[in-house]
């Protein structure tokens, strides 16, 4: 199973290559380098789609190049699954969850897999409340709901990935629940921790304040212990449009970055964050920036930003979307990096091609940005929305090859691809 080496790590993707390329290929040309962009698998391939549909989060890959993932629905009961898609092509359902009080539904973010080939992950919805599980899938394939959330005080509807540590606890963050109320009197949400034997307790607890509210993303851990996460206070409506924080497994927290001044910092950040060696925090905002080609929509201003925060809290952004020419817009996915330095990531919206009404937004695009300081960004690929899918929102893999590997909505069946970009 998956290759793992963690301690405070959230598992990312491994580095092997995969061996079979399926299905639709493109091939584009940049300056000095070559891609092809290959659809390795399109989802409801198979009838009623138990093969899964929408699929959510990061990929993780192990060291035989196997890749592993979730979808948001689909599956035996149609409330999404975790799959496994060999070297060979041959996509495998691992598990089917069943929605309802026994189990969870609709799993989001990314796997995290200990050296025993379990997975852990959260889901959106299900449970005994109703309000997301935390969960655990056995190397047999045998599910495990850890924890079931209230919606209470505990947290609720978790929508992001897990940080795991040596001890085998879990820890990540839910959108709603907790003691405190943010806009339109919805809960603030939370960050928890459930122990390898299910017991969850809340480490923080959002207040609508400083501290902001409404957590969308995963966590990252470091090292020393730190867990580090942004918030996006029911869109836009709280005292910052998002904040960038670190809290400490015992609950000190700490604000490292608001975006107060949208315009200039970005607003809205989306995407899971990327930490360097230096404690420097990479990621993207949704929203603010530049206002170039971008239509101006209720308090939201700007295509989104890619930006660094540096350990003493000073933001610089290196690149700000325009969604002109192929330029993409609104990235909903943080950074990964290859073994030379370079980022890459996904933009919802932008590029050359159009989406929707055929007037606006276009249908994502996968970007480099092989020098974060100065902020030369390359557009990779534009999705143009047909059997290539559309809207890529969640965080690439890499391998140590250099290829990237990814899912988009759409495709030939119009229940999402995972796709496979060899550089």
């Amino acid at each position: 199973m998956c290759d793992a080496h963690f301690l405070w790590k959230r598992i990312g993707p491994g580095v092997m290559m995969l061996a079979a390329v399926l299905g639709f290929v493109v091939r584009a040309t940049l300056p000095g380098q070559a891609q092809t962009y290959s659809v390795l698998y399109n989802f409801c391939s198979q009838s009623q789609c138990t093969d899964g549909y929408g699929p959510s989060g990061q990929l993780i890959q192990d060291k035989s190049g196997n890749l592993y993932g979730t979808t948001y629905a689909g599956g035996a009961y149609n409330a999404g699954t975790v799959f496994e898609l060999t070297t060979a092509g041959t996509e495998k359902v691992l598990y089917s969850f069943k929605g309802g009080p026994s189990d969870g539904a609709s799993p989001a973010g990314p796997l995290v897999e200990d050296s025993n080939g379990n997975f852990y992950g959260v889901t959106s919805g299900g449970g005994a409340y109703g309000a997301g599980t935390v969960f655990e899938l056995g190397s047999s394939g045998k599910e495990t709901v850890l924890y079931g959330f209230t919606d209470g005080n505990d947290g609720g509807f978790p929508n992001g990935g897990l940080v795991r540590d040596a001890e085998g606890n879990l820890y990540g963050t839910t959108i709603d629940g907790g003691p405190y109320t943010c806009f339109e009197g919805y809960p603030c949400g939370v960050v928890f921790k459930v122990t390898a034997t299910g017991i969850e307790s809340v480490v923080w607890a959002f207040t609508g304040g400083l501290d902001d509210g409404n957590p969308s993303a995963g966590l990252i851990g470091d090292a020393k212990g730190n867990l580090y996460g942004t918030t996006d206070q029911a869109w836009d409506f709280g005292p910052f449009p998002g904040i960038v924080f670190k809290v400490t497994p015992s609950g000190d927290f700490t604000t490292l970055f608001s975006f107060y001044n949208g315009a200039t910092y970005g607003e809205s950040p989306y995407g899971l964050l990327m930490l360097d060696a230096k404690g420097n925090v990479y990621g993207t905002t949704y929203y603010g920036g530049n206002l170039k080609g971008c239509t101006q929509n209720y308090p939201y201003e700007g295509c989104g930003v890619a930006y660094k925060i540096t350990p003493a809290g000073t933001e610089k952004v290196p690149h700000a979307f325009t969604r002109l020419g192929k330029d993409g817009q609104a990235p909903r996915a943080g950074f990964v990096q290859d073994a030379a330095g370079n980022l890459y990531s996904t933009t919802y919206y932008g590029g050359d091609h159009s989406c929707y009404d055929g007037n606006y937004y276009g249908c994502g695009v996968v970007y480099e940005l092989p020098n974060l300081a100065k902020g030369k960004e390359i557009v990779v690929y534009t999705f143009t929305g047909g059997i290539d899918g559309e809207h890529p929102s969640s965080e690439l893999a890499v391998d140590s090859k250099g290829s990237l590997y990814g899912t988009a909505a759409g495709g030939a069946n119009g229940a999402g691809v995972l796709f496979k970009i060899t550089r």
